[in-house]
C-alpha cells in the first residue's frame, strides 16, 4: 500500500474556550482551579486538557484526540495507559487520564497519545 501515512492529527479533536487563572501556557496541560478556569496543571494532576492557546483571561483548551508532549520518569507504556501532569508541562506515567500511547521518543521525551 504505498503512498499511504502514518498520521494522527486532528482525530476527535475537541476544543473548549475556558477563563485562565493566569497560568495557562500553549501546548502544556491544564486542570480546573475554579468554576469555569483552568491552570497550569501540577504534579500529578488528572488534566482536563492541553492549552492551545491563551490570551485576554481565557484559555482554548484541546480536550481530546491526539497531543504530542514532552514527558519525565520513565517512558509511557505504549498502548492503553494512563497518564497524569508532571508539574514542569509535560506527562509523565502514574494514576490519571486513560490515554492510549501511539508514538514514543525515549530519546527526546516526548510522547504522542490519544485522549
Amino acid at each position: 500500500m504505498a503512498g499511504f501515512n502514518v498520521g494522527f492529527d486532528g482525530f476527535e479533536e475537541r476544543v473548549l474556550t475556558f477563563n485562565d487563572d493566569g497560568t495557562c501556557v500553549k501546548g502544556q496541560p491544564v486542570s480546573m482551579t475554579d468554576p469555569d478556569t483552568v491552570g497550569l496543571s501540577a504534579e500529578g494532576d488528572a488534566f482536563i486538557g492541553v492549552c492551545l492557546a491563551a490570551r485576554d483571561g481565557v484559555a482554548a483548551v484541546q480536550m481530546g484526540g491526539f497531543v504530542c508532549l514532552g514527558f519525565s520518569g520513565d517512558a509511557p507504556a505504549l498502548g492503553r495507559t494512563a497518564l497524569c501532569a508532571d508539574g514542569d508541562g509535560g506527562v509523565k506515567a502514574g494514576a490519571g487520564v486513560p490515554a492510549v500511547v501511539v508514538q514514543l521518543d525515549e530519546l527526546d521525551e516526548t510522547v504522542g497519545f490519544i485522549f
